[in-house]
């Protein structure tokens, strides 16, 4: 069963910055819904401790980055209060099967957006 998505304002304006990947970013979006833990990476250790629940998808060989959450992982995970910054008014507290959709951009620079 596939996940539900939302994206955020900042994802969406993000996306929109890479018209010649839209394809590409369309389809990883798709396997991420399907398989939201195989096409991710746990965030939350050494440099990305602020980052704690969240999640990351690489694309293009890792050079462009989505930042994600998954919200059955994060009430599982008791990361409720530290991602309220990231999740606000879309979170609703309980295990849905959703995908959230915070960030995009090259490596480099997409960890610094949240």
């Amino acid at each position: 069963m596939a996940y539900s998505e939302y994206k955020t304002e900042t994802y969406k304006e993000d996306i929109a910055m890479y018209p010649r990947l839209k394809r590409q970013i369309e389809k990883r979006e798709s396997l991420t819904l399907e398989k939201p833990y195989h096409y991710s990476t746990g965030l939350g250790q050494g440099k990305w401790s602020n980052l704690k629940g969240l999640r990351s998808v690489h694309m293009l060989g890792g050079k462009y980055v989505f930042l994600i959450a998954i919200c059955e992982d994060c009430v599982r995970n008791g990361h409720i209060e530290m991602n309220l910054q990231y999740c606000g008014d879309i979170c609703q507290r309980v295990e849905l099967k959703r995908v959230v959709f915070f960030a995009f951009g090259q490596h480099d620079s997409v960890y610094g957006k949240l």
